[in-house]
């Protein structure tokens, strides 16, 4: 069998499949929702246990590997100038696009309405579908690599105890910010390895123009980073390896980083946060860069010691999968700002 007729078999074969999940999906929906909607007041938490569940992501799985077979089928198609198979595999893909789709927005309305707080990612796109909230600390030292003269180091708290304090406060996710220091990936993956209950992500706190203003960079853990001195060159290094970069404590730099910044402006800008003791309005912040577009605000509590902690944060309304998830979280303003209740 030579290589056309053996793919316009694969692709023949992909149709017919793609048809019967079209029409098993549509059954499992049905089946689904009838069980479901026969006690809606009780949340499937188990989603082993769940006939949806068990239904939908083998058949999410399956169109994952359909997806596969078609784009190895297209590749030899147009290596051959086969125009007709190529026709036929565009109108599989189609379907199938459609398919995933349809299955997308069910599972996503299935987890939200049965499993809610959770969340599971879809084979086809990597996408997480359901509703999984994660409260987050975006500023945060140790006494490992931040000592500066302007830390206390009897203050300054050891990673560990850091981050078994963060669990009890009940975050979900940190990002470490040393102090123009990076932690290498071995340490990292050492004090994540240690703690599953909580993601520990990279950072850094940027001291830019002799300590004209600091910038963070979440997501990354490049000393690269810790060399460069112009902002600018910053910013526009993270934007393009998706970093977030977030403007800290901005309040403090009205006669500083308008006249100053050069180059592409920062993602974001610290609201509140402990280094003006929460009592820095939003509308100062924003008055504190003027000539700035409006950028988005977030609440850190730029932890230190141990009371810092728990003061201020975010909420966001999906799960940090990756590090650099917290971007496109931002951006999208898909997050609260949060405040101790005093």
């Amino acid at each position: 069998m030579n290589s056309k007729v053996h793919y316009r078999l694969w692709v023949s074969l992909s149709t017919i499949a793609i048809g019967s999940l079209v029409l098993l999906g549509a059954t499992s929906l049905a089946l689904a929702d009838a069980g479901a909607n026969s006690d809606k007041s009780q949340k499937c938490a188990d989603k082993s246990g769940c006939q949806m569940c068990r239904m939908k992501m083998p058949h999410m799985e399956m169109m994952a590997k359909l997806r596969d077979v078609l784009a190895q089928a297209k590749d030899t198609a147009q290596a051959e100038g086969a125009k007709k198979t190529l026709a036929k595999i565009a109108e599989a893909q189609k379907l199938l696009d459609q398919e995933h789709k349809d299955m997308h927005e069910q599972m996503a309305k299935h987890m939200k309405k049965m499993h809610e707080g959770q969340a599971v990612k879809c084979p086809m796109c990597s996408k997480m579908m359901g509703t999984f909230k994660m409260k987050v600390e975006l500023h945060c030292h140790t006494a490992r690599y931040s000592h500066t003269a302007l830390d206390d180091p009897n203050q300054m708290v050891p990673p560990a105890r850091l981050v078994q304090a963060m669990i009890t406060a009940g975050y979900d996710a940190m990002y470490i910010t040393e102090h123009d220091v990076v932690w290498p990936d071995d340490e990292l993956a050492q004090l994540q390895a240690a703690v599953p209950q909580i993601k520990i992500f990279p950072g850094v706190e940027l001291n830019i123009c002799n300590n004209k203003y600091h910038l963070l960079v979440l997501g990354t853990n490049d000393p690269q980073y810790t060399l460069m001195k112009n902002e600018g060159d910053v910013v526009e290094k993270a934007h393009a390896e998706g970093h977030l970069t977030v403007l800290a404590h901005p309040w403090m730099y009205a006669e500083g980083a308008e006249k100053l910044w050069s180059g592409p402006l920062p993602d974001a800008m610290e609201g509140l946060s402990n280094k003006g003791g929460g009592r820095i309005s939003d509308q100062e912040i924003v008055k504190a860069i003027t000539r700035w577009p409006v950028r988005p605000l977030v609440n850190a509590s730029d932890v230190h010691p141990l009371s810092h902690i728990n003061r201020f944060w975010i909420e966001t309304n999906r799960p940090l999968v990756e590090a650099d998830d917290i971007r496109e979280i931002i951006l999208a303003g898909d997050y609260t700002r949060h405040v101790a209740k005093s």
